[in-house]
């Protein structure tokens, strides 16, 4: 919660003309479905998760960016699994609702805005001289993006925030 609230700091001042709209400022649950319900029905124009990454590799620091697709890689798969196991509903059961209300011209602009949070996010270890990484963007099957009316990203970020 601290780092995703440390970088979420971070991005209302940097985009100081932008209204930025918290799910959450305490540890306080709120469930992946909800988080993205708030987000419909403020009609936000983008979607910005933002999670604090695990890894059982210690050496493994950095940010990773996904946007939505049912598509991925093994390891992505095993990611989105982990960070999926507290949703109240099926991956399953919601990717069905996915590829209804998928269309292209938003997965575009996700990943548009992935690449655009990851590249920023790059340039934010360069500055602080961290041995993180930037590690990469990615399409995930993560809950809190399926069912999102805006463009909407994840981005995991790992022991450097």
């Amino acid at each position: 919660m601290d780092v995703a609230l440390r970088l979420g700091r971070i991005l209302k001042q940097r985009l100081a003309n932008a209204e930025v709209v918290f799910t959450r400022t305490k540890d306080v649950f709120i469930s992946l479905e909800e988080r993205t319900y708030i987000a419909n029905d403020i009609k936000a124009d983008l979607l910005l998760s933002i999670h604090a990454n695990s890894s059982p590799y210690p050496a493994v620091r950095g940010s990773e960016t996904y946007y939505l697709d049912s598509a991925g890689s093994t390891e992505v798969m095993e990611v989105s699994a982990r960070e999926n196991a507290t949703a109240r509903e099926k991956v399953s059961d919601r990717l069905e609702l996915m590829k209804i209300g998928l269309d292209e011209k938003k997965m575009e602009e996700s990943r548009i805005f992935a690449e655009d949070i990851q590249d920023s996010l790059s340039r934010l270890v360069e500055r602080s001289a961290s041995s993180a990484q930037s590690r990469r963007v990615s399409r995930a099957p993560f809950v809190v993006l399926v069912g999102a009316n805006m463009p909407s990203v994840l981005t995991a970020a790992c022991r450097y925030c």
